[in-house]
């Protein structure tokens, strides 16, 4: 059975998302924060949507884990199977994203088609942040790459020793880690920077996802609590202000150093959310389901529209169009992508009944 999501995390999730693409095309369009006012940009600050989504990995990785404590499955078989089931979810959209960068990259570019995809071949199967990878098929999925990665060092550590990760290392180690980074890099460094032996934002998405675990720790605790109609109230203006806050930060002109800031207030919304089960209509929507489903095509493609964009309009509508057409045209090619790939699921579960009943 598929676990109940969380409305309010599902429309957070389709925020985010929007705002690493829009960050993106303020960038590409205008080049610099356009509207930028200490207290206003436009999307000056997007990228750190994706602290969220690391958030929320690291988050169902502890309940995963949480679910399998006391399981006798080994831990190396239990971490593969993990890890797969992610890949498994991903890997349909990211496949059809692939092909349609790889028709994009030959009709844009057939003088170096071949020499280009056989340098970015490791990228199609996640590999882009090991080394492996000279450059990207697909920029935007180095979070992906990375997730990947870091999940595979925390999920055997919560399966090893679950309480002392959940309580210690988690804690600890993501302070540590989002501290020095903010520390020596003055933010979350970019994705293609690398130190020793790793690229940074491995060590990125390590310390924001063991954010995650500890938010899932918070929150089992707040759940768990009994509270009076007034903590109660106390925890929704929290709730509310971790929100505003992170949301805010990424639409102003901050300094970058507060990028921390806004990561432990989303760590902090994901932990309160996460406790509550929202029972309004709304929430528990299909609309909003549905935005939460698009989320992960819509980030995919954006880079294909992008790329088309360079071609197609630079030069022949104003700067204002080309942003809204992209964003628009990102939003729809994401939703199709959707649309594709459960229409493939619906027509291989229907041949899958007609071969069971023949």
């Amino acid at each position: 059975m598929t676990a109940k999501r969380n409305g309010k995390i599902e429309i957070l999730r389709f925020f985010f998302c929007m705002s690493v693409l829009l960050f993106h095309l303020n960038t590409d369009v205008f080049g610099s924060w356009t509207l930028a006012t200490p207290a206003f940009s436009l999307f000056a600050h997007g990228r750190t949507g994706v602290e969220f989504f690391f958030l929320v990995s690291g988050f169902l990785c502890a309940k995963s884990a949480s679910r399998m404590k006391d399981s006798h499955t080994p831990i190396g078989t239990d971490t593969f199977n993990f890890i797969l089931r992610k890949v498994k979810s991903i890997f349909p959209y990211h496949i059809i994203v692939v092909i349609l960068i790889v028709i994009v990259l030959w009709s844009c570019y057939p003088g170096i088609f071949l020499n280009s995809v056989a340098y970015k071949l490791p990228s199609v199967f996640f590999l882009q942040r090991t080394g492996l990878s000279k450059s990207d098929i697909n920029s935007i999925e180095w979070y992906i790459a990375a997730m990947l990665l870091a999940l595979t060092i925390v999920y055997p550590l919560l399966r090893k020793w679950y309480d002392f990760t959940l309580n210690v290392i988690a804690p600890v180690g993501s302070v540590m880690l989002i501290g020095y980074l903010i520390k020596v890099y003055d933010s979350m460094p970019s994705v293609s920077d690398f130190v020793g032996f790793t690229y940074l934002c491995n060590l990125r998405a390590l310390g924001v996802i063991l954010l995650g675990v500890f938010a899932f720790n918070v929150s089992e605790r707040i759940r768990a609590a009994k509270l009076s109609k007034a903590a109660y109230r106390w925890l929704v203006f929290v709730e509310g202000f971790c929100w505003i806050f992170s949301m805010y930060f990424i639409i102003s002109a901050m300094e970058s150093f507060f990028e921390a800031y806004a990561t432990f207030a989303m760590a902090g919304g994901v932990a309160i959310t996460s406790s509550r089960d929202l029972k309004g209509k709304f929430y528990n929507s299909k609309f909003v389901m549905y935005l939460g489903k698009i989320t992960l095509p819509v980030y995919l493609c954006q880079n294909i529209i992008r790329w088309l964009s360079d071609a197609l309009l630079v030069g022949h509508v104003s700067l204002v169009a080309r942003f809204l057409i992209q964003a628009f045209a990102t939003l729809l090619l994401g939703i199709g992508i959707y649309e594709l790939w459960n229409a493939i699921k619906r027509s291989r579960a229907k041949k899958k009944k007609v071969l069971t009943n023949s």
